[in-house]
């Protein structure tokens, strides 16, 4: 899966612009979409849903938590399935905790996957076998 300076670059390559060129549209400056197509720091929330409103893409795939560009590359999921906003607003909270807490949060749903995976309970792949892929598998 691919993170959000690796989507972010892929973007606006795709739509052939250079680093001056998208700051100007998300009216930050070339030094910041540097910052963040290196991997150094992300923007701000309001910046994230701004940039994925600009390339007309989800913000879970902005953020690399979902290969779906936008619904209509959405794979259904089922009842069970995660909504889009129910998504983005679990990123969005994540995103505000402290480190620790963050640890707390992957612990538990770590210890819900491994549960449910050691007794088959597992739903089909979907977001979060990609969120939690690399630390499961």
């Amino acid at each position: 899966m691919a993170t959000f300076h690796e989507r972010l670059k892929e973007l606006r390559k795709e739509k052939g612009l250079n680093q001056e060129e998208l700051a100007e549209a998300l009216n930050v400056t070339k030094g910041t979409v540097s910052v963040w197509e290196r991997g150094v720091r992300k923007p701000d929330i309001k910046t994230l849903e701004e940039t994925a409103i600009y390339f007309e893409v989800t913000m879970a795939y902005l953020l690399g938590i979902d290969d779906a560009r936008d619904e209509t590359d959405r794979v259904e999921w089922g009842e069970d399935a995660f909504e889009e906003e129910e998504l983005e607003d679990i990123v969005l909270m994540l995103t505000r905790l402290s480190r620790s807490s963050r640890r707390i949060i992957e612990g538990t749903i770590k210890a819900a996957y491994d549960l449910d995976k050691e007794n088959g309970q597992l739903k089909p792949k979907g977001i979060f076998d990609v969120l939690i892929k690399k630390r499961v598998d």
